[in-house]
């Protein structure tokens, strides 16, 4: 086993993207079809991007560090100054929601944990109570076994649901404030 953890040990991080001149990692995306970036929905004429181009950034960022900010490079045949505009905001906007919706679900995991401590509390002052006043061994096991679900729910939620939205608040959130420029 500590041959294993050795072997981890000695293998040196590579970094599997570029970066620019001020140290942001570096995408080249190549647009084909440049109607098929923008998404033809609007809501209160306000453009985003397609969620198939949003998807392909998505799986990209998941290779780059959360903490490495991003420089997007979009390199697309004939676009004029008010397109480029149009595609920078289209992409901040898409990002912006998501990252809404990404500070949304972490609130609610919060007041879930909330919930699940308050209720594993309860739960232990009422495993306190039914040992004090002696009551029958069932009721006893029921509401231990209650406490620590709840209790372990909170550190579940805790340890591996909040850990892993906040990884991906702080990818959302690089690309929310990415530099886009034009080749």
């Amino acid at each position: 086993m500590f041959h294993t953890l050795s072997l981890f040990k000695n293998v040196k991080k590579k970094q599997n993207f570029q970066t620019d001149e001020d140290g942001r990692a570096l995408i080249d995306i190549s647009i084909e079809d440049k109607s098929e970036v923008l998404s033809p929905y609007h809501v209160d004429k306000m453009q985003v991007i397609n969620g198939d181009f949003a998807e392909m950034l998505d799986n990209v960022v998941k290779a780059i560090p959360p903490k490495q900010s991003i420089h997007l490079k979009l390199h697309c045949k004939n676009l004029t100054n008010k397109e480029k505009e149009t595609f920078a905001l289209a992409t901040k906007r898409y990002y912006e929601n998501k990252l809404t919706n990404t500070q949304l679900l972490f609130k609610r995991y919060m007041l879930i944990v909330a919930i699940s401590i308050a209720l594993s509390v309860f739960f232990f002052v009422a495993l306190w109570l039914t040992e004090f006043l002696d009551f029958h061994w069932l009721v006893f096991e029921i509401v231990d076994i209650c406490a620590w679900v709840f209790l372990w729910e909170a550190i579940d939620i805790l340890a591996y649901e909040c850990v892993s939205v906040r990884l991906e608040r702080r990818r959302i959130n690089n690309l929310c404030k990415c530099k886009i420029s034009y080749k």
